[in-house]
């Protein structure tokens, strides 16, 4: 999501456990590793958990509302092996806005760099140039994502570490 668009500050940090948005999605529990805002959920009927993150608008004439619209449409046809798909978006009965990814074990750039710094060089040019390959597929797509910093970038742990996958 371009957080320049939406914003983290609008994110949505209490959800009661066992709500349900857009009367599909069960609210199971926070979801540590993720962006504020971001919870494990199951889907109705579906046996795999996901991972949503959602959003209130300020009001109902909130252009951001619509700016969320637009970009998580070009958003949700991006297909890259670094890229989460989403699965589903939109805004649910009680106003929230919602994305939903495919569930992964993450964490962002900034606890990677806490926990294992100093990086190797080679661990540095292998995350950039992953981070670089994902952001020209979306600039091809129109899609800028406007907030780029560590805690917005989420890496996947490999078991030998210098595999990490930028997702």
């Amino acid at each position: 999501v371009d957080e320049g668009v939406v914003g983290s500050e609008r994110a949505v940090e209490s959800i009661e456990f066992g709500s349900v948005i857009a009367d599909r999605y069960t609210i199971l529990r926070h979801d540590k590793a993720g962006l504020p805002g971001t919870f494990v959920c199951r889907e109705a009927g579906a046996e795999p958990l996901r991972s949503v993150w959602a959003w209130k608008p300020k009001n109902t004439l909130d252009p951001q509302a619509e700016a969320f619209v637009a970009e998580m449409t070009k958003v949700a046809k991006l297909e890259h092996p670094q890229l989460q798909k989403v699965l589903d978006f939109g805004r649910d009965p009680a106003g929230i806005f919602y994305s939903v990814y495919e569930p992964t074990e993450v964490q962002n750039l900034t606890a990677l760099l806490d926990r294992d710094w100093p990086l190797s060089d080679e661990r540095i040019v292998w995350l950039m140039c992953q981070l670089l390959a994902t952001l020209e597929a979306a600039h091809a797509a129109g899609v800028v994502h406007g907030d780029l910093r560590p805690e917005n970038v989420l890496v996947r742990a490999a078991a030998d570490s210098q595999n990490d996958e930028i997702v």
